[in-house]
């Protein structure tokens, strides 16, 4: 979404405070790529007739890649907010995500804005939040995630109780049964590798200063850097170098 849109008077009006279309997107972690994807979606019953992509209402392999790749990540911060884990990226990074609190000068700052929708007495003076971070010797600054009202609805509530929420650390393995019953025509070793695939992506640009946003119907997740007044500028120059290494990778094949 862009910052500003047209209204029906023809004037520009702010709908945002940022503009989401310099993010990336899952078509960005897995762009469509009919050859690779078709390594990854393989039936697991393969004299069962039809497309897989069809079974699970997409247009094609590439789509499904990218709807188990969102699918998983949705399963992971879900179990984030309910105070169990944080999760412990794969293929030997050493990212992770988790439910932090945000600075105390922020909590002060909304406090005064009237902008809390926290009980300070129960959370013990902090506000929870979502945050990426990129490596635990890394010195980039942590990403914060956002999430739509009905997940953050979640985190206020649990908050609120005065419950916490847990550090246990969890890797892609716990999750793993979850996404194969929700796909569970296909072959559980293959979905695997597409995840591995996705989450090498997703680790390889947050790591380079990319930013991404993951939307579906049940809501938006997004992955964002913390640069005030200054975030549509900076992340323009982010995406302009990301095209132009792309643009020189193409010329090399040439």
């Amino acid at each position: 979404m862009a910052k500003f849109v047209k209204d029906s008077n023809g004037s520009l009006k702010q709908v945002a405070r940022y503009d989401s279309s310099l993010m990336m997107s899952t078509s960005d972690i897995f762009p469509n790529n009919p050859e690779l994807a078709s390594k990854f979606i393989v039936k697991k019953d393969k004299t069962m007739s039809g497309k897989p992509s069809r079974w699970y209402n997409v247009e094609s392999n590439s789509a499904l890649t990218r709807k188990i790749f969102k699918f998983c990540i949705q399963t992971i911060i879900d179990d984030i907010i309910a105070g169990n884990c944080k999760f412990l990226l794969p293929n030997n990074t050493t990212a992770y995500i988790y439910m932090g609190n945000l600075p105390t000068q922020t909590v002060l700052h909304r406090c005064k804005a009237g902008r809390n929708p926290f009980d300070l007495l129960s959370t013990n003076r902090k506000m929870p939040a979502l945050f990426y971070k990129i490596g635990t010797n890394s010195r980039r600054k942590q990403l914060k995630i956002y999430v739509s009202s009905d997940r953050y609805n979640k985190i206020i509530e649990r908050a609120n109780t005065g419950e916490l929420f847990s550090q246990r650390p969890r890797k892609l393995e716990y999750f793993l049964d979850t996404v194969y019953k929700e796909f569970d025509l296909l072959n559980e070793e293959y979905i695997k590798k597409s995840l591995l695939h996705c989450f090498k992506k997703m680790s390889y640009y947050l790591k380079r200063d990319e930013e991404l946003r993951i939307l579906d119907k049940t809501g938006e997740i997004r992955f964002y850097r913390q640069l005030g007044t200054k975030h549509d500028e900076v992340m323009r120059k982010v995406v302009n170098k990301r095209k132009y290494r792309e643009r020189k990778f193409k010329e090399n094949e040439q």
